[in-house]
């Protein structure tokens, strides 16, 4: 039996059928559970989406893709005014944008030697619903997200770079 409540994290993405996308978020969102969605590949969010405020983390295409606005900063002030939530847009080397309301703020990127970046967005989603599910505020939990996104391009492929809990803390302290 799934057990998820009041709390709780839902993550997802759209490389999966759209009802099943809508019914973990349905199921999330009668639960009060919060529901993170990950828009990619970037398609029309729909109304049942929509209707339970997810906590969107798409990338800068994503957004624009999402929005029809080049500007990153429009798309995700636009982007949180549909989801009615925070708005979360990577973009890789330049960091975070986090839009609440009608508020943008960026957070820079941590700074690294690049050598893969297979795997940068899934590590950084990962990792923010998780530090949420631990019940990190949502600066705390970007922060972590994107330590952990930055030390993911540090090494070859997607899960092997994939950094483990004591390496983002240690980031995170230095």
């Amino acid at each position: 039996a799934l057990s998820i409540g009041p709390g709780d994290v839902c993550l997802s993405v759209l490389e999966i059928p759209d009802e099943a996308v809508e019914a973990a978020a349905a199921l999330a969102g009668g639960r009060g559970a919060l529901f993170v969605l990950n828009p990619a590949p970037a398609r029309v969010l729909s109304t049942p989406l929509l209707d339970v405020h997810p906590l969107l983390v798409p990338n800068r295409a994503e957004a624009a893709s999402l929005t029809g606005l080049s500007d990153p900063a429009e798309a995700a002030e636009c982007l949180a005014s549909l989801s009615g939530a925070a708005v979360i847009v990577t973009l890789g080397g330049s960091g975070v944008l986090v839009a609440e309301g009608r508020t943008v703020q960026a957070r820079p990127a941590h700074p690294v030697e690049v050598v893969d970046t297979t795997g940068a967005g899934d590590t950084f989603c990962g990792i923010l619903a998780a530090a949420l599910a631990a019940r990190c505020s949502l600066e705390e939990s970007v922060a972590r997200a994107t330590v952990a996104a930055g030390l993911s391009v540090t090494a070859p492929g997607a899960r092997t770079a994939m950094p483990l809990e004591t390496e983002i803390d240690a980031a995170l302290r230095a």
